[in-house]
């Protein structure tokens, strides 16, 4: 089948970019067929900021292999190599085609072949444009070009058969419809809706890394909307109702897994337990956690504890986002910036006036009585109960001798 081809002249710059010109040019030099392929490409005729650049080729492994220095076998078996080039490490994969899947993700073999059915083994239209950077030219044999123009997200082929091969697929439609502010075509998403519980067979770390995509995005709020409305909340979450989450837009995971986790109802506990089932890493779990718990607010010194914390910033964040819809959450959130304002903005407490090392001096042994003493005194001090060294040793003397 012949592609329709558009001439579109890519400004090739970045040092990636280099490096990917040079390394298409010795497989065309050497008598190769190769282009650029994939998001690069899709994201380059939408004017977006496009990296990660991989090159699509007639040449085998083991012809890669033989026309550069340096290469790395990161998947040979599936016709995928590594060159690095002036430092860069661009991807090659030899055009191909793919057998039966049996697993939903990966295919049982695969043949090498030609460009177009290489094009045709991909998922979406707009993910299987090639780019010739010899000829200045979009190669289209799916019509992934028209379907950009129109902003619309499209499989290639059969849905039923794309997102079998892939279930994960399901949950990729609808980033890329939540970044790209792109309509699922109505027929596909029927065929994610009617699929939807097939997406418990995909590991729970694939699943997380798609949604946290998506979290990670330009629109969230909207990417949790069509997670509703194909069924995955209910089957990945066990949740049903979902509360107006306001002007919900990009912000850091941690935060964004927080505010969702409250538009279902979830309260921290809950959260920790998902995203341990989830296999998320200790470092999000704690920050989520320290978002969504409650947190004492009596005087000043638990103020300056809350600002200093490494998670302030995504704590109040999270509160802002609540704020929206949440008369107490909007009130908080006022108190804090009003606090955070008057105390000169602290990030980090104060030292402390008096040491263990200066309590033991005085006469006093460690045990438990010995730490509450410790936190009263930097607890006063903080609370500008005690203004001076000499003021809280004083203390110690009068309250604990």
């Amino acid at each position: 089948m012949e592609p329709t081809t558009i001439n579109i002249e890519f400004e090739l710059s970045s040092p990636q970019e280099l490096a990917a010109e040079k390394i298409s040019d010795t497989l065309i030099q050497n008598g190769y067929t190769a282009y650029f392929v994939g998001g690069y490409v899709r994201d380059k005729i939408l004017g977006k900021s496009a990296k990660d650049i991989d090159i699509a080729c007639s040449a085998t492994p083991d012809e890669i292999e033989d026309l550069f220095d340096k290469t790395i076998a990161v998947g040979k078996s599936f016709g995928v190599m590594v060159v690095v080039q002036d430092g860069e490490m661009i991807e090659l994969a030899t055009f191909r085609k793919d057998g039966g899947y049996q697993d939903g993700r990966r295919p049982e073999s695969i043949e090498f072949c030609g460009a177009y059915e290489d094009a045709r083994r991909r998922d979406f239209t707009m993910n299987a444009l090639f780019y010739d950077p010899q000829k200045k030219e979009i190669i289209d044999y799916v019509g992934g070009h028209a379907d950009l123009l129109k902003g619309e997200i499209n499989v290639i082929g059969k849905a039923e058969e794309r997102f079998s091969e892939d279930y994960l697929r399901m949950l990729r439609a609808i980033r890329f419809s939540a970044r790209f502010n792109f309509p699922i075509e109505e027929g596909a998403f029927q065929v994610i809706c009617s699929n939807a519980d097939f997406i418990l067979k995909i590991s729970n770390e694939r699943i997380f890394n798609e949604i946290n995509a998506m979290f990670c995005g330009p629109d969230p709020k909207f990417a949790i909307q069509l997670l509703k409305d194909a069924g995955f909340l209910k089957l990945i979450f066990n949740a049903g109702d979902l509360a107006d989450l306001g002007s919900f837009s990009s912000c850091d995971p941690e935060t964004a897994w927080a505010v969702f986790f409250h538009s279902i109802d979830y309260n921290s506990e809950k959260a920790v337990e998902k995203l341990k089932e989830l296999k998320v890493s200790n470092i999000m779990i704690n920050a989520v956690k320290f978002c969504m718990e409650p947190v004492r607010l009596d005087d000043k010194a638990d103020y300056l504890h809350l600002f200093s914390h490494k998670h302030f910033a995504k704590y109040l964040d999270f509160i802002r986002i609540a704020s929206i819809k949440d008369k107490a959450s909007k009130e908080l959130f006022d108190e804090l910036l009003q606090r955070y304002r008057s105390y000169g903005f602290p990030r980090e407490l104060v030292k402390a006036f008096v040491s263990g090392d200066e309590l033991q001096e005085l006469g006093l042994q460690p045990g438990k009585e010995f730490g509450r003493i410790i936190k009263t005194l930097y607890r006063m001090q903080l609370n500008d109960e005690l203004k001076t060294k000499e003021e809280a040793l004083l203390f110690v003397k009068k309250e604990y001798f």
